[in-house]
């Protein structure tokens, strides 16, 4: 079980992931990865989505139909002790 993190906003990136993750696993949208929020609305990830609520606070962003889950910092802890990798994706 592994936890995704995406922190920047290229859905080329988001659609590796995608294609590479688990049914299992879980991805978190922090920083800029909450950009990506509307295209998960189009296409919902196969896989537990959250999205940390202060980025998205900070970028304005209307989250009220997002699939995503909220998360604020102390989920995001109590996620990475459940999952057993971690693993952030960054641009290639």
């Amino acid at each position: 079980m592994t936890l995704h993190t995406l922190n920047l906003a290229n859905p080329d990136v988001l659609q590796r992931l995608l294609r590479f993750a688990n049914p299992q696993d879980s991805l978190l949208l922090t920083g800029d990865g909450v950009y990506l929020l509307p295209q998960l609305n189009a296409n919902p990830a196969a896989i537990v989505t959250y999205y940390r609520r202060p980025d998205a606070d900070q970028r304005g962003l209307d989250t009220r139909y997002s699939p995503a889950i909220p998360i604020d910092d102390e989920a995001w802890v109590k996620l990475t002790l459940t999952h057993q990798r971690l693993l952030t994706w960054k641009q290639s």
